[in-house]
């Protein structure tokens, strides 16, 4: 469902999507979670740090990409069961992917999100549809969380896209 890592707009519209396809993820800790979107915060808007900003992650095997289907020129990292697919550049996008663990809280995730953004990341109503959140530096963030259940941990995808590029669409 990562058609495109470079078309903010689809990555925005599918994102609900996104959280039931995608890699077959193991538990990641809340804090390899939160340390995803610190990574990819930028990718958008300062291309150069990006490297910096993924010390410590590495690149996925063909195993971990295995039911991506992330753009060919797109790259994809992980560390702690937390998978990364990102291109940067102002038309690019990054897309934070993992599983939480039987520890994973969205009360107290939500406020560490906001810090790493710089912005105020809401934790949407049980029937909200996901919402695009602008941060300060010019990028927005769409938050996806599934709902933990007794069979199934939660699935947090957070796709971060630049609000000025070529396919994001304003309102979406």
């Amino acid at each position: 469902m990562l058609a495109s890592c470079a078309a903010a707009t689809l990555i925005v519209a599918a994102a609900p999507a996104v959280a039931d396809d995608g890699p077959d993820l193991q538990p990641a800790p809340q804090a390899a979670i939160v340390a995803g979107a610190k990574a990819c915060l930028g990718a958008t808007v300062d291309p150069a740090g990006q490297t910096s900003r993924l010390a410590g992650w590495s690149p996925a095997t063909p195993e971990q990409r295995k039911g991506m289907s992330a753009d060919s020129d797109a790259d994809v990292v992980t560390r702690d069961n937390v998978v990364i697919a990102y291109k940067t550049g102002q038309d690019g996008g990054c897309v934070v992917m993992a599983r939480g663990d039987t520890a994973f809280d969205p009360t107290t995730f939500y406020p560490q999100i906001s810090a790493v953004v710089g912005a105020n990341v809401p934790q949407p109503a049980a029937d909200a549809k996901p919402a695009p959140v602008a941060l300060p530096n010019g990028e927005m963030i769409v938050p996806v969380i599934t709902p933990k259940t007794a069979s199934a941990a939660p699935t947090i995808v957070l796709v971060i896209a630049n609000s000025a590029g070529k396919f994001a669409k304003k309102g979406n």
